[in-house]
């Protein structure tokens, strides 16, 4: 974040009191994956996805590009909409990605929501109240677009 002024940080994954300074002291590029930090993490992931009453899921009835892009938009829309109403997303997507560690995960996810190819479970989303979350980091747009 101090070098390229974007990336995640402790301040957007729903720390506080004494977790949210350890992990600022405690996480970086080199011990992300080691199990003092992981372990933690996991278990209140787990502990929030378990308390969590609403989920949002975003289907299709193809996969291709245009299915993406619709979705993407739909998602927009949403979560502009919840904003409003004073819900909050969380996007938990990770386990519908196209690759073979997740392949029984997502089937299981697609059979749960009764999608079947070539429909796809383009997206799954946390929904809920909480406070206003931590601004992610930017980078400022004129270091990256060039003319």
């Amino acid at each position: 974040i101090t070098q390229k002024g974007d990336g995640f940080h402790a301040d957007t994954v729903g720390l506080s009191g004494l977790s949210l300074p350890l992990a600022r002291r405690l996480m970086n590029d080199g011990n992300w994956h080691r199990s003092y930090n992981r372990g933690p993490y996991l278990t209140g992931f787990r502990r929030s996805t378990t308390a969590t009453s609403a989920l949002l899921t975003l289907t299709t009835a193809t996969n291709t590009m245009h299915d993406w892009i619709t979705t993407g938009r739909a998602y927009v829309r949403a979560q502009l909409s919840a904003d409003a109403l004073g819900l909050r997303f969380q996007p938990i997507s990770q386990a519908l990605q196209e690759f073979p560690q997740m392949d029984e995960l997502r089937t299981e996810l697609e059979r749960l929501v009764d999608v079947t190819p070539p429909g796809k479970l383009q997206m799954l989303v946390r929904v809920g109240r909480t406070k206003p979350p931590a601004l992610s980091p930017r980078r400022d747009l004129r270091k990256i677009i060039q003319r």
